[in-house]
Parts: structure tokens; sequence; C-alpha cells
């Protein structure tokens, strides 16, 4: 049984804008509120990543790799989808997609990795106020940094029940922007098709966190450059292996010569061959 070659970020990028992604480039600013101004209990505190930190790194390469992929803007609020690799959401395949991509956006923007270790877990009322990342969209899969909002989790349980007749009733400070959808709900999303659409309906997001729309192509030369390295990596791969081959045979060889019959021989060559070739002598 063969195994499926892995894609590269090249040849997923391209699919992703086939089918109707755009290619951003973000500004890198001062983080905002991830609880916009919005405290609804001071007993909630947000645990923030530390400037110039390992993990501060890791979350911009994971936003730029995530970033280099593209979204899809849909035209209904505003909503940015990454690639379903990113995503919560299920596929028209019926494959259900759990990454943690508003996650990443969340640390990128406002630097929030979670609730502070030293924050209880329930208020004196007995309410859960762990700090929660809710969607204000009802789009699990959106990394729109507009649309997230770090709030408690008694909060966020609330907006499950938003919007059953019209308009926001879950009675949150901060508002949803549209009636709640269940995680996995497969719906047809209307999305932007040009950079004008793309640009109006992300005005406010724009004026908050400035961003640029790339060409199509303008990652070619870094994902040429991408396909050369692996090329040349795997070109040293197989010589290594061929000469590591090259040297079993030799020891296996030698090991041989120095039995005294046939089968002795085989045996001697065989235990040579598989210890050179072992990953302790390797």
């Amino acid at each position: 049984m063969t195994s499926t070659p892995r894609r590269t970020s090249g040849e997923i990028r391209n699919l992703h804008t086939q089918t109707g992604a755009f290619l951003f480039e973000f500004e890198e600013r001062s983080w905002s509120d991830p609880m916009k101004g919005h405290a609804e209990n001071p007993l909630c505190t947000p645990l923030l990543l530390e400037p110039k930190s390992v993990a501060l790194n890791k979350n911009r390469q994971a936003w730029r790799t995530m970033e280099r992929k593209g979204f899809k803007v849909t035209k209904d609020v505003g909503c940015l989808l990454p690639h379903l690799q990113y995503g919560k959401s299920i596929t028209e395949s019926g494959a259900k997609m759990n990454g943690c991509g508003y996650k990443t956006s969340m640390g990128f923007f406002t630097g929030l990795i979670g609730n502070h270790p030293s924050a209880p877990e329930r208020d004196t009322d007995g309410r859960p106020i762990s700090l929660e990342v809710s969607h204000l969209c009802h789009r699990s899969s959106c990394i729109n940094p507009m649309h997230l909002v770090a709030e408690p989790k008694w909060c966020n349980l609330k907006r499950n029940y938003c919007g059953k007749n019209s308009g926001c009733n879950c009675g949150n400070t901060i508002k949803c922007l549209r009636m709640y959808q269940t995680s996995h709900t497969l719906e047809k999303t209307s999305l932007c098709t040009t950079k004008k659409e793309v640009l109006e309906t992300l005005k406010e997001l724009k004026g908050v966190h400035p961003f640029k729309i790339l060409a199509k192509n303008a990652y070619d030369e870094r994902d040429q450059k991408a396909i050369q390295k692996r090329q040349t990596k795997a070109k040293n791969q197989k010589k290594r292996k061929r000469q590591a081959d090259k040297q079993a045979h030799a020891a296996g060889k030698k090991a041989a010569k120095k039995a005294v019959n046939d089968q002795a021989a085989k045996k001697a060559y065989e235990d040579a061959v598989m210890k050179h070739l072992s990953p302790e002598h390797v």
C-alpha cells in the first residue's frame, strides 16, 4: 500500500485561492485588549505571551504560516475563514476539522494564551469564570480578531442560545453578530469574490489591524525555493542511504570471510549488515 504524498504549502495555497481565498499580510502592531474592555468579572485574569519570548515567536510563526495559505471572506459579517486544517468545522465530504486557528489569531493580535493559572474557576455565586474565546459571529472557524473575545465561560455558554427569534438576545454586554450556529454546521456561505468587496467588508478590521491584500503569485518565488530545498534534501538522503548500504555490504563481506562454512558465512554477513544499518550504528 503506497502512502499519499504530503501536499506542500504552495499546493494548499493554490487550491485555497482557486476556491475563493485571498492572500493577506497583517501588520504587527501593539496588542489590542482580548476582553475588548468588558471585564465581566474582576476575578477573570487573562494569561498573555511574554514579550521577546520563545512562545511569542512560535505564535508569530504559526500565524504567518496560516496567513500565507489565505483566508476566505464572508459577505454577511466579514468572517475570515482559514484553510480547513486550521478551522473547526465539517467539510462537504463529512470530515470533521478541529484546528485552533482562532487561538493563533488571539495570540497574534491580543497576546492571549488562555486563563491565568492563579485565577479561580468559579465566582462566589458558583458561576464558571474561566476565560474562554467566544466567536461573536458563531463561526468556529473564523479567525477575524474583531469577532473574537475572551470572556468568562458562563458568558460564552449564554451565546449558545442567542438569536433564536431575531437579533442578539443572549444578554451579554458585547453583542453577537448573528444567530448561533453549532460548531459542525455545514452551511453555504456567500463569499467575497473581488478585492473591492473584501476591503469594503473588512473596513472596520483594517482600521484597527491594518493589512495588505497580496497578489495570488506573491509567494511563487518562496515556493520554488522550498521545492528546491526539499529536492536537495531528498537527493542527499538517497546519497547517504547508498553510502550506508555500500558500507554495510563491505562489513558483511568482511565478517563472512571469517566464517568456517557457507551457512555460518551467510549468517555472519546478515548479522553484520543488520548491525551496521541499525539506528544505534547510524
